[in-house]
């Protein structure tokens, strides 16, 4: 691995918002007893040159962690459960009814053809990932005839695919659908280490090199070319061809501009498009362009996310008069959102990144699909009272020809969609642990899992992770070695717990109480356990920018009201209906609120539930809770069956209060997330 040169300011900056803690522990007292165990306490994991696993090649900044081979990572439980599910739905059985993954013909395999654009590469990203993370042979055998087909398909200059998009504006190439293309490549490549991979991506931005700068500036790309420089750095860090950050240079001038404001309203655009910054800084080396990053993010939450769940309202363009929660983002932006959070995880060292993707994870992308995966809708809301049939008519949503939300496997209707949204499970599972430059290992994600990672120097380690995060406050780790080894180990604490504990072969670890990283150093050996414990409580958020509304947590989990609904299916097929969904029982409720603001005598109630069931269904979920509240008889329905918008709190209601239900937001398919709310009287 080359030696990387340090950004000395960012360093800096990060060491001056460092707290350290060491402390000497006794090992396993199997072990040796007297063997010192240091402990270091990170607001945010620095970067630096180095690791066992790819870093960036000079002149790149180091990232702050490394991302582990696809295959590495084995989920087990809720996880396990929600891609076997992807595997069983739609995204494994996608090419049954989309007429865009039909083979013969298709313009990406198929020389000379015209017809394809996005469609194959938003899904083949996906599904290659779910065979790897599954170890799913006959979905990697599929994927690998695509991968070939693409590969022959190349021609001798570097273009590849339908031949009408090399002259599809103005007569300029497009080149935005080969972004998603490239990164399936990529992730074959990782899995299977096949060198005509490195070739067809060296001839393809060899093409691309030599393209006009206008064409930078044109159609979907040119606000999505971080997709882009990502698959470039890629290769560069794999071969050191010196073209390629030039490349870098000549996108970064002549496409859309991130650094100084949006560039665009489109929601998917911003949820991938916002991270573009960081991604060029990784080449220029000035704070300026992390920062830019970050102020964007904050801007879309500010002004278009002031609701839970981890969304925004951008359906599917953002509107400056359509900020309430009944608004809400296309399936494709939340999983958008969850690998631009997971790639900023790994440039950034940030966890606040890692503890957005869980946010979008555990609340909004579970209620975004059917349990089965057999149907999702476009848009996702924090408050939607019902999933009707067909379009709206009354401006709610920003194309009122599509339905805003209804759940359907059509591919007409959510073209984009039912495509992309099979990589947010996968990608979910692959980054659960993350390789750090000093030869250790990070938990950036919870959920059960077993890991096979190499640590220290080149030593082989199983790690196995016995969880049933969210929805418990235990995590339990099992370390295998074949021999005692050194290495660190960092456990994300995530922001919204303030007592976490840890425990190594039962003995306590002081940890800091603010959201960062513990990095545990010692000298592990076959057997070591460790135990992580992240207490959940029920917390409230005020949403000050959107009438002071009032949404409810547990740890990490968001709680919607249970409201009984109606499934009717109106077309399609048994394997692949389309369904309305209606409520059958009250939603306008109004919280009833202490003096603090809070909800009053909000209970959690633990449920007995089968093992292997989805947790993210109202029948199964483990947990639910009851709060009290009033009805709010002027919150009312529009003549579409949308949920009018938030009235104001304190909210006129009937006075008659009543406990009501709440579930975590994931396992509710119609939702109230976002309450107003009445004081205590």
């Amino acid at each position: 691995m080359q030696h990387l040169r340090h950004n000395r300011k960012l360093m800096a900056a990060i060491s001056a918002a460092v707290c350290c803690a060491a402390i000497v522990m006794p090992a396993n007292k199997a072990n040796a007893s007297n063997e010192k165990m240091s402990t270091t306490f990170f607001a945010a994991a620095p970067r630096e040159a180095g690791g066992l696993y790819i870093n960036n090649r000079a002149p790149l900044q180091p990232d702050a962690f490394l991302k582990l081979p696809p295959g590495t990572i084995a989920p087990h439980g809720w996880l396990k459960i929600q891609l076997q599910n992807e595997a069983n739905g739609m995204t494994g059985h996608l090419e049954e009814i989309s007429p865009y993954l039909k083979y013969k013909g298709n313009g990406w395999v198929t020389p000379g053809a015209t017809n394809g654009w996005e469609e194959l590469g938003y899904w083949l990203r996906g599904y290659i990932a779910l065979g790897i993370v599954l170890h799913d042979q006959t979905i990697l055998h599929n994927a690998q005839h695509w991968i070939n087909g693409i590969i022959n398909d190349q021609d001798p200059d570097g273009w590849f695919g339908p031949a009408n998009l090399r002259t599809a504006q103005s007569g300029l190439p497009d080149m935005w659908p080969h972004m998603l293309i490239l990164e399936a490549l990529r992730t074959d490549y990782e899995y299977n280490h096949d060198p005509r991979i490195i070739r067809f991506l060296t001839r393809y931005f060899k093409f691309q090199a030599a393209a006009p700068p206008k064409t930078f500036s044109l159609g979907w790309g040119s606000v999505r070319w971080g997709d882009d420089i990502a698959s470039i750095y890629w290769l560069y860090n794999r071969t050191g061809d010196k073209f390629l950050l030039p490349l870098v240079e000549k996108i970064q001038r002549n496409s859309a501009d991130y650094v100084d404001g949006l560039p665009t309203m489109h929601n998917v655009n911003l949820a991938q498009g916002f991270r573009e910054p960081a991604e060029y800084g990784l080449l220029n080396g000035d704070d300026r362009y992390m920062a830019a990053t970050v102020r964007d993010y904050r801007e879309i939450r500010s002004k278009y996310g002031q609701f839970p769940g981890g969304g925004f309202a951008g359906d599917e363009n953002i509107r400056p008069q359509y900020t309430d929660p009944r608004q809400g983002i296309e399936t494709c932006g939340l999983v958008e959102l969850m690998r631009s959070f997971e790639m900023l995880t790994t440039y950034s060292g940030e966890p606040a990144w890692a503890d957005r993707c869980e946010d979008v994870a555990f609340n909004s992308l579970p209620a975004a699909m059917t349990a089965d995966q057999n149907g999702l809708h476009y848009i996702t809301a924090a408050n939607s009272i019902a999933l009707p049939e067909g379009g709206r008519t009354l401006g709610e949503f920003d194309d009122g020809s599509m339905p805003m939300q209804e759940y359907a496997a059509s591919c007409g209707t959510y073209r984009c969609c039912i495509h992309n949204y099979g990589m947010g499970w996968p990608y979910y599972a692959e980054n659960l642990w993350l390789a750090t430059p000093d030869h250790g290992l990070c938990a950036s994600l919870y959920a059960a899992n077993v890991v096979h990672a190499m640590v220290g120097n080149r030593v082989a380690t199983t790690i196995t992770e016995n969880t049933s995060y969210p929805f418990n406050t235990l995590v339990n780790f099992a370390v295998k070695l074949p021999r005692p080894t050194n290495f660190p180990l960092l456990l994300r604490i995530p922001r919204w717990c303030s007592s976490a504990s840890i425990r190594v072969n039962g003995h306590a670890v002081a940890v800091q109480s603010q959201a960062g990283y513990m990095r545990i150093v010692r000298t592990w050996h076959n057997g070591d356990k460790v135990v992580l414990t992240l207490p959940m409580h029920i917390t409230n958020h005020h949403w000050k920018g959107n009438k002071d509304s009032l949404s409810v947590n547990y740890g990490p989990l968001t709680l919607s009201l249970l409201i009984g609904e109606d499934w009717k299916q109106y077309a399609g097929t048994a394997q692949w209906p389309r369904f309305s969904v209606l409520p059958t029982s009250p939603w306008n409720y109004a919280l009833v609120t202490n003096d603090a603001g809070d909800a009053v005598d909000v209970r959690v109630h633990h449920r007995s539930i089968k093992p292997h069931a989805n947790p993210f269904t109202r029948a199964n979920c483990p947990i639910q809770f009851t709060a009290l509240a009033q009805r709010a008889p002027e919150w009312k329905a529009d003549p579409d069956d949308v949920v009018d918008p938030l009235v104001p709190s304190p909210a006129a209601t009937t006075g008659h209060t009543k406990a009501i239900s709440l579930i975590p937001m994931g396992a509710a398919r119609l939702r109230i997330t976002a309450f107003p709310w009445v004081a205590n009287k």
